[in-house]
Formats: structure tokens, C-alpha cells, sequence
């Protein structure tokens, strides 16, 4: 099949394969510890779920008053926590089976703009433009020479890709 007929239906029967073939092996690497793809999981919902609350009450105030200027402050505070988060997200592997589809759920859910604002749901809510890009210095753009800036769903891939490699070898 030529990439130009590629579908996505196409995709996610090609992807349904994959399990077959690596869940034997991952199943018997399957680790005793917590895997942290769900604490950071967890961490994100939370700290995207609080952006929304300060940016939504930020957003009602008028500019220039006391209460508005504090709002800000903490709106502020409230889009670098949900960047730590996003980041630490985007680089943290999962180490055990049940992690990867969580990951991938939770990533997917977040695209279908399941995590609203309950007082506000048709104006507050998660969708592919919540996830920004990231960074890294091994990564270097071949025309610029600077470290590539890729987007958050190339290092999920990346990470799926490396957790089922290091499940497959350590069985």
C-alpha cells in the first residue's frame, strides 16, 4: 500500500499487529514497581485542570485592578506548572504494559477535549492545540544547527517506541 492510500483505519489495523508480536515478551518483563507514566499522567490532568481554572477567573476580571493583577499572577504560576507537567509527561517512560495504552488513552482523550471546565465547558476544555513543543540538545535541525523543537506527540511516540524496547529486552 502506497503512503498516498494510507488511512487511518489502514493505520490502526497495521497497529492492532503489534501487540501480537510484542506482548509476549513485555507480559514477561512485567515489573513490581510503579510504573510513573501514571503519576505523571495525574499531575498533568491536575495542573491542566488548574490553567484552566485561574485563566478562566483571570479572564473575567477588568484590567488594572488589584484582584485582576493577582488573578494574573496566578495564571501565570498556573501555565508554567502545566508546562513542568506537560514536559515531564512528554519524557516520562512507561514501564510496564498497562502503562503504554494508559498513556496513549489519556493523550487521546486530551485531543478529544474530554478534560473540561465544569463551569464553563463549551469555552474551557483540552484539544490538540493544549500540548506544546519541547526541546532537546541531542536532537539538531539539520538546516538551523540549533536543538530541534518537535511537538509533545513525537516524544510520546519516541517513548512508547524506547518502554516496549527496554520491556522486550529485559525479558
Amino acid at each position: 500500500m502506497s503512503p498516498e492510500n494510507l488511512s487511518r483505519r489502514a493505520i490502526l489495523a497495521g497497529a492492532a499487529v503489534v501487540p501480537a508480536l510484542v506482548l509476549p515478551a513485555v507480559v514477561a518483563s512485567a515489573s513490581t514497581e510503579p510504573d510513573p507514566i501514571f503519576a505523571a499522567i495525574e499531575a498533568h490532568r491536575d495542573a491542566f485542570m488548574y490553567k484552566m481554572r485561574m485563566g478562566r477567573i483571570y479572564s473575567k476580571l477588568a484590567s488594572g485592578t488589584q484582584e485582576y493583577k493577582t488573578a494574573e499572577a496566578r495564571s501565570d504560576r498556573a501555565s508554567d506548572s502545566k508546562s513542568d507537567a506537560e514536559e515531564k509527561l512528554a519524557r516520562t517512560k512507561p514501564t510496564t504494559i498497562a502503562g503504554i495504552p494508559a498513556l496513549l488513552a489519556y493523550v487521546d482523550d486530551f485531543h478529544c477535549g474530554v478534560f473540561v471546565h465544569p463551569d464553563d465547558p463549551t469555552q474551557w476544555y483540552s484539544g490538540e492545540d493544549g500540548f506544546g513543543t519541547l526541546t532537546d540538545e541531542d536532537i539538531i535541525d539539520r538546516f538551523s544547527g540549533e536543538p530541534a523543537e518537535l511537538p509533545f506527540e513525537f516524544w510520546i511516540i519516541r517513548n512508547v517506541r524506547t518502554a516496549l524496547q527496554e520491556m522486550a529486552v529485559r525479558s
